[in-house]
């Protein structure tokens, strides 16, 4: 019976590798194989060459097979918008760093009650470092021109007032007293885009958040994922523009 139920599985999955054309050169050489093997049950029908030449492509063909690496799994792709990196644990990866970075116009989107009750348990461990840039409110121009880049026809909160209270609860977090480091800089002007890195000196994840044009709310703008192990030009890449951000921030007042 296991023999028999086994039967139709193998046919089942040779018949949908040859449909996606996946070990064809095997499936050849196996068949030939056979077929040399059901001719020479007759007697002398095929020449001593040809089983030797078929045993000896059989043979070359399992090395080379040997030497190719296994196909890669099948990643999710690196782009999507807010929803995916909702429903994936972002948060979850957030409450274990040891590192975090982030770069956004005012934080409103990251720094819910939710993730900066993370921050504290990442603040909680002594080697934990935390770097937080925001828009640089004294700059009123840049502000303006972010907030025109930022506009959406749903737009529940102008950027001027979410600054505001992204620097608010920036501030609460600077007067925890916990062991971690955490620094927060102000950048005068916007470059298009958000970042979000998780360890990212261990190859953890950067996320990115392009702001684009024209949205019809936040949560609909395009964002890249990366990762070193899968991405490691773009991982250092984006690592290098949270860097340059840094550099050019000054800190905020309060430091």
């Amino acid at each position: 019976m296991a023999g028999g139920s086994r039967a139709p599985r193998m046919m089942a999955r040779v018949t949908l590798d040859v449909r996606r054309g996946r070990n064809l050169e095997l499936y050849v050489m196996a068949a030939g194989a056979m077929a040399v093997a059901a001719l020479s049950a007759f007697g002398d029908l095929l020449p001593v060459d040809l089983r030797w030449s078929v045993a000896i492509g059989g043979i070359g063909l399992l090395v080379y097979r040997a030497t190719v690496p296994p196909p890669r799994e099948p990643v999710a792709p690196v782009y999507a918008d807010r929803g995916r990196f909702t429903r994936e644990p972002i948060a979850a990866r957030l409450s274990t760093a040891r590192e975090v970075w982030l770069f956004a116009p005012s934080g409103k989107n990251f720094l819910s009650s939710e993730h900066c009750a993370m921050l504290a348990r990442v603040l909680r461990r002594p080697d934990a470092v935390v770097r937080c840039v925001l828009l640089d409110p004294g700059r009123t121009e840049a502000v303006g021109i972010a907030a025109a880049q930022l506009r959406c026809e749903r737009t529940m909160e102008p950027l001027p007032a979410a600054l505001a209270s992204g620097l608010a609860r920036l501030r609460t977090i600077s007067d925890w007293d916990l062991p971690g480091r955490f620094s927060c800089r102000l950048l005068g002007y916007n470059p298009g885009f958000s970042l979000l890195a998780l360890d990212p000196g261990r190859g953890g994840p950067i996320v990115v958040e392009l702001h684009g044009v024209h949205n019809e709310s936040s949560s609909a703008r395009m964002h890249l994922s990366f990762t070193a192990d899968v991405e490691p030009y773009w991982h250092e890449y984006w690592s290098e523009q949270f860097r340059r951000i840094w550099l050019n921030a000054v800190d905020c007042s309060w430091e």
